[in-house]
């Protein structure tokens, strides 16, 4: 009897030391879990896009050295004489695309000039930027001509399409600036210009003219086209 006793006694310890182990476990289980808690950080940068635009000559009728061009009244074609010059001068260091310079000017200057002598400009306009653009507008501005030479040229131009690939002839600079509202050029796309100027039979000699065309590009839903109410897009 007494030594049942004993037994129970000893089984009892052994039982509460597994009991005391169990809780001490699960203890340690908890500290454990506790541990197991992770904060998520989530960092947000925001960056607006970039409206740009940039300028390049590509090329004149007549640049030094070459036979001028003139309309024999069917046609353009080039003589045995060099009277004539148009020259061009890259102005203001842009941007790069595509490890190509452009500018933020174009300067063409146009000398000797006389009846049916022909002179055309080739420039290249690019998107610098990161967000497409439409040009806005290409307006004749801030020029000089007291002997009204303006009045006695023809104006006309080319244009490339960089989304059809297609060049058409516009007849004079508002077509030209109709024309160009429909065109969109993507980040580094480019649009090909050439500019056509033609002097007339009854042109004032001895006289000097100075004149730009400003070429004004905006975001693509900035622009308001006078075609659909001036709504943007």
């Amino acid at each position: 009897m007494i030594a049942h006793r004993k037994s129970g006694k000893k089984m009892f310890k052994k039982t509460l030391g597994l009991f005391v182990l169990a809780l001490m476990a699960i203890s340690v289980t908890g500290v454990v879990y506790a541990n197991l808690c992770i904060d998520f950080t989530m960092d947000h940068t925001i960056e607006t896009g970039t409206v740009s635009i940039g300028i390049l000559n590509t090329g004149t009728s007549d640049p030094q050295g070459s036979n001028d061009l003139v309309w024999d009244g069917f046609d353009f074609v080039r003589t045995h004489k060099d009277v004539a010059n148009v020259t061009s001068d890259n102005i203001d260091a842009g941007c790069v695309v595509d490890r190509l310079q452009y500018y933020d000017k174009v300067f063409f200057n146009i000398t000797d000039a006389y009846p049916w002598y022909v002179a055309y400009e080739n420039f290249t306009i690019v998107n610098c930027g990161t967000i497409p653009v439409f040009i806005n507008s290409i307006v004749l501005t801030d020029g000089t001509d007291p002997a009204g030479m303006l009045d006695h040229v023809a104006i006309w131009a080319y244009v490339t399409d960089p989304n059809t690939n297609q060049t058409t002839r516009y007849t004079d600079l508002s077509a030209l600036e109709q024309a160009l509202y429909g065109i969109q050029i993507d980040p580094t796309w480019t649009v090909d210009i050439s500019i056509w100027i033609l002097f007339l039979q009854d042109v004032p000699l001895n006289s000097k003219a100075t004149f730009e065309f400003t070429v004004t590009a905006c975001q693509w839903n900035e622009v308001l086209y006078p075609t659909n109410g001036g709504n943007p897009q």
